[in-house]
């Protein structure tokens, strides 16, 4: 019995010894396949920080050129504002120019009126006299 007894107790041991080396298993199974996820995830997450950073450049490289063409339209409207104001000025300078060039002509035509008022007024007092 004791023979018997011993033998039990040490196929109790080899099961208690198999079952603990089956969960010994099971969880190195376990931690090798949450390892390749981990692993997988990593990748994924490189790649999704490398798919972002690649996004946030081309966002960043769009904005500079928005900012550019921003920059070049508005020095296309100051270039086509002072264009419109040479042209504005010259126009004024032309008409200022029209204006003294009546303003003599009408002294002219004044003068010459005047003249011409005297002589016929002279005229006059000579029929007269």
């Amino acid at each position: 019995e004791i023979h018997r007894d011993a033998e039990i107790a040490r196929a109790s041991q080899r099961g208690l010894e198999t079952a603990m080396l089956k969960r010994i298993a099971e969880e190195n199974a376990a931690m090798e396949r949450d390892e390749e996820v981990a692993r997988t995830l990593a990748v994924e997450g490189e790649e999704e920080r490398r798919r972002l950073e690649s996004r946030a450049k081309a966002l960043s490289d769009e904005i500079h050129r928005d900012a550019e063409i921003a920059r070049a339209s508005q020095r296309g409207l100051e270039t086509a504002m002072l264009k419109r104001i040479a042209e504005e000025n010259a126009a004024m300078e032309r008409d200022e120019e029209v204006a003294r060039t009546l303003a003599v002509e009408g002294e002219e035509e004044r003068r010459r009126l005047e003249s011409r008022a005297k002589a016929l007024s002279d005229e006059i007092h000579r029929d007269a006299e």
